[in-house]
């Protein structure tokens, strides 16, 4: 979370840090704030420490775009302490299925108390995109609140359909505002209230996922703004009863490009007073009214999740006559701006990723989730599926994601990167059987991010290099290690474990010999790491030494060469050769470039530690050789014997499952497999040693 510092230039101070995708902030006063965390949590900030409000006991769908997201408190919170907050709510009685949910609590300084239901969205929906959620209140007390479409809306273009689509229907509240009294209760007044084919809470519809809403109080207008899809982010002045058009009407396309809707103009539906084409996911709302910033009184304000960006819009009679963008990516995805009591402006920041300190590869992650995101929305719609039908993430996928979140997300680089190619080159194959031209989204990811990264990102081909050696030394490979030390730990000392038993029932020989295979294992796996780790930096070292004499005697050959690298990366001739003098001229940063792009050794690779591998190394095959041992310290003969192949087999077939991680195969499949070979080891050590138990009677 930062606050604007100066009046004269954009300059901003971290008021709180470590929040996990905040979404929405409301000053109690001054110096104490509420802000909430999408993933399921609502935080006290006071003097930029933040502790979680207890109390809270609610049930929140936090996946994909839902979770715990706008809170205001009440205009008149210091008398009755009451917040309100909206919140994607799963049902009871199917959690596949949720709402958007409006409730009020009391805040008593650490906990939420007396909480009430006010609201909830009708009806139900599988999926987890378009929410909405924005809250505000007018001068006389009344309550509105955003609800998304979810995306529900037609897969066509004809007037049947896209007039009775889901935001067209006033009988259900996905894609309307709706306006309340301050206890849940319906306004006289409201627009529908007499008429029986609509929902009387309803005040305005024809809304896709509006995502800021900010009462004007000088001039009594109620204004939101809302994404459009592929272009169309709008800002709308809303007035009760009104049609706001979608999907009837529409400035953008769908995520396939295909066309949504009749035009960007029809008789009886609202227009907006803003359009921001391409999309710019426009997020938060407010109009500035204090001291602070003079030259901005006024002025409408809102953020980009898209660009990072602040955007100042100034007002004139109620209609926005110019734009200015500022931060511009400085601090990544811009969730929120509110003003504070004082008259400082705060922004939120969404989360970029917990586990990827690098904002720019942050960035590329990002970049690569919006982009699948709509490859399969358009997938969907193109072949008439509703959203809801999305198919879940499959169990590799899953395992995936939670350890690049525990560990970070190098650890599956180089997993994903691999899938992606398979995919790809799956994708032209079929596209050359049936004599169909490729299309650039046919392209594996590492192209994709090639892409992103010079034209998206408009960043250097340094950091494509920088980003493509990092694909190269990390990633899989740790994970493979793990997983491989593992399973080398199990078979070996299951093997010799069921040998012995084979041999003789004694307890304590079976448990003598398992422990000095593990310990021999062991000590042989992490002294084997150790010499290769240290063989590894001895060999990268004299290559570098050999670079750098190459470097301080023939500097003019060296330039010469990386011209020509950078030049069969696609740069242009005049392009590489400029680049190649720039990176010479200072010959620290040449020497680090050329041992990357000439010998391509990673210099991060060298700060790897030979004793760390070793120690890793070795506890990892303990680990797996511990599994066959473990029954033999409680049980004796026959029984301990079975519990330890049972142990072993299990131990066996999870990590022929993780093997999957890294390929293609069925994890139930190479599960067994990997089970069968073990089996068939410890079946023929231990016909051996009972072979020659025999022989010894």
């Amino acid at each position: 979370m930062f606050e604007f510092e100066s009046k004269t230039e954009v300059r901003c101070v971290v008021i709180a840090e470590n929040l996990k995708f905040p979404w929405s902030v409301t000053f109690l006063d001054k110096d104490n704030l509420l802000v909430t965390e999408r993933t399921g949590g609502v935080k006290f900030v006071k003097n930029g420490k933040a502790v979680e409000v207890k109390g809270l006991d609610i049930s929140v769908n936090t996946a994909g775009q839902g979770g715990i997201l706008d809170i205001v408190k009440h205009y008149d919170f210091e008398k009755n302490k009451q917040v309100y907050l909206c919140y994607s709510k799963k049902s009871k009685s199917d959690p596949s299925l949720s709402t958007t949910a409006l409730i009020r609590f009391e805040f008593n300084g650490t906990q939420a108390m007396n909480i009430q239901e006010l609201f909830e969205a009708k009806p139900y929906r599988k999926g987890d995109l378009h929410y909405g959620s924005r809250i505000a209140f007018d001068k006389l007390g009344h309550v509105f609140l955003t609800v998304g479409d979810r995306y529900d809306y037609p897969n066509a273009s004809s007037i049947p359909d896209v007039l009775t689509s889901t935001p067209q229907n006033l009988l259900n509240h996905l894609g309307k505002i709706v306006r309340l009294n301050e206890d849940g209760t319906i306004p006289d007044n409201n627009p529908y209230t007499k008429n029986p084919k609509s929902l009387p809470e309803i005040f305005s519809y024809g809304h896709r996922n509006p995502q800021g809403l900010f009462y004007d109080h000088a001039n009594s207008i109620l204004f939101s703004n809302e994404h459009g899809a592929k272009g169309g982010d709008e800002v709308n002045k809303i007035i009760g009863g009104k049609n706001y058009g979608w999907p009837v009407v529409t400035h953008g396309v769908d995520y396939s490009g295909r066309k949504i809707g009749l035009g960007n103009h029809r008789e009886g539906m609202e227009p907006p007073i803003y359009i921001w084409n391409p999309s710019i996911a426009v997020s938060g709302l407010c109009i500035y009214n204090g001291n602070k910033y003079p030259n901005w009184k006024e002025n409408m304000f809102t953020c980009s999740l898209r660009y990072g960006s602040l955007i100042r819009l100034v007002l004139k009679n109620g209609n926005i006559v110019s734009e200015e963008r500022m931060l511009n990516g400085e601090y990544g995805r811009l969730r929120d701006v509110r003003q504070s009591p004082d008259g400082y402006l705060y922004l939120l920041t969404d989360e970029p990723n917990e586990n990827e300190p690098d904002e720019l590869i942050a960035k590329v992650f990002r970049n690569m989730s919006e982009l699948e995101m709509e490859h399969a929305l358009a997938f969907m719609k193109k072949n008439n599926f509703a959203e809801s039908q999305l198919p879940i993430p499959s169990w590799k996928a899953r395992t995936l994601a939670k350890l690049g979140k525990h560990f970070g997300y190098n650890i599956v680089l180089d997993t994903l990167m691999n899938t992606e190619k398979r995919l790809s080159n799956s994708v032209l194959n079929a596209r050359s059987m049936l004599n169909s031209k490729s299309a650039l989204s046919d392209t594996s990811h590492v192209k994709i991010l090639k892409n992103i990264l010079n034209n998206k990102l408009k960043v250097s081909s340094d950091n494509v290099a920088r980003f493509e050696t990092r694909h190269k030394t990390v990633g899989g490979n740790a994970l493979r290690a793990a997983v491989l030390g593992g399973n080398d730990g199990l078979i070996s000392n299951f093997s010799l474990v069921m040998g012995v038993a084979g041999a003789t029932y004694g307890q304590n020989e079976i448990i003598i010999a398992g422990l000095a295979g593990l310990l021999a294992g062991s000590l042989s796996m992490s002294l084997g790491e150790w010499i290769s780790v240290k063989s590894s930096h001895e060999l990268y070292e004299n290559q570098i030494e050999l670079e750098l004499e190459e470097l301080e005697t023939n500097p003019e050959g060296e330039e010469k060469e990386l011209a020509l690298i950078y030049m069969t990366k696609g740069l242009s001739e005049e392009l590489a050769i400029k680049k190649a003098k720039d990176v010479i001229s200072n010959k620290e940063q040449a020497h680090e470039i050329l041992v990357r792009e000439e010998l391509g050794i990673n210099i991060d690779d060298m700060k790897d530690s030979a004793m760390e591998a070793a120690v890793t190394s070795f506890f990892l095959f303990a680990f797996g050789a511990l599994i066959p041992i473990i029954p033999f310290f409680f049980f004796t003969g026959t029984f301990a014997i079975a519990l330890s192949v049972v142990l072993s087999c299990l131990g066996l077939y999870l990590i022929g499952a993780m093997i999957t991680l890294f390929t293609n195969k069925s994890a139930i499949y190479s599960g067994l497999r990997q089970m069968i070979f073990g089996l068939v080891a410890a079946i023929i050590t231990y016909s051996i040693g009972k072979l020659v138990g025999i022989s010894m009677l």
